[in-house]
């Protein structure tokens, strides 16, 4: 079932909503829609809840990002969609993570949020130096040209590529279907990377987050340091940490979708307790 939402700035919002029950909202990473999430959402509904995943700005049926476009833009719509469904729970993916922890901040009626490799950039390990490069390239009419410098800042393997030849192994490796969304998203995950760089070293705001917090990380690839992942858990009252030791950035959205439904079902039916007194965060594995 589709459905749309009006947002604080006039602007629709698109999401799809599967399942019966407790209502969770589900907000998806930069260069995802909401589709790419339909397995994990059948998963997390199959346990018994009614998961609404956000097609967020500049996709689907949902409104441009706007000239005024900022991380509050995406926290509006999230509280729009939030308050038309009447959902305590919610899930956010990479940057859709931010999202959901940055409206989690100002917000009082979450009972919980599960947040997979959140994109909040702390110390500036989430790199910045490659938007500037990658928007020259899609103002000269390169969208591909800058999709391959996004992809050679987050991922180091890649740069030893020569760029002519990652033109003709993507579309491959990825799929067109694939390659061409990609590149099409490419203005609008510049404007949430140059968010998730302004807000670097932000997350000490985060200490007003009233809701339980699961924090999950993939074990495999790159990933975020355990400095990091510890730096956030600390920042946050109620936090706990998952990490799936098999899974990695993709885990929740490709990978093994089933597995980290389970995990937030286990999360949102339990309520896990706040974190110990003594700031320490245990690592709890599959």
């Amino acid at each position: 079932m589709n459905d749309t939402v009006t947002s604080a700035d006039g602007g629709v919002v698109a999401y799809e909503t599967v399942g019966v029950g407790p209502d969770v909202v589900l907000v998806p990473g930069a260069l995802s829609i909401a589709a790419d999430y339909s397995r994990f959402a059948t998963a997390l509904a199959d346990h018994g809840y009614r998961v609404h995943t956000i097609e967020r700005r500049g996709r689907g049926l949902s409104c441009d990002q706007g000239a005024d476009y900022s991380i509050r833009t995406e926290c509006d719509d999230l509280n729009a969609v939030l308050r038309q469904t009447g959902a305590v729970y919610l899930v956010g993916h990479s940057f859709g993570g931010l999202v959901a922890l940055e409206t989690a901040a100002a917000a009082t009626g979450l009972a919980a949020v599960s947040a997979y490799e959140p994109g909040v950039s702390i110390h500036g390990q989430i790199p910045s130096d490659w938007i500037e490069p990658a928007q020259h390239r899609l103002d000269a009419g390169d969208p591909a040209g800058a999709f391959i410098t996004f992809i050679k800042a987050m991922n180091p393997a890649s740069r030893r590529t020569p760029d002519a030849m990652l033109r003709m192994i993507l579309p491959v490796a990825m799929g067109r279907r694939s390659w061409r969304r990609h590149t099409t998203l490419m203005a609008t995950t510049l404007n949430e990377h140059r968010e998730v760089a302004r807000l670097d070293d932000s997350y000490p705001a985060y200490a007003a987050i009233t809701a339980d917090v699961q924090l999950m990380y993939g074990g495999s690839g790159a990933g975020t340091g355990r400095d990091v992942r510890d730096l956030l858990a600390d920042a946050i009252p109620h936090a706990s940490i998952h990490e799936f030791p098999d899974l990695d950035h993709f885990g929740i959205d490709q990978k093994d979708p089933e597995a980290v439904a389970d995990t937030v079902a286990r999360f949102f039916g339990s309520r896990p307790p706040a974190a110990p007194a003594d700031g320490h965060h245990e690592l709890e594995r599959n």
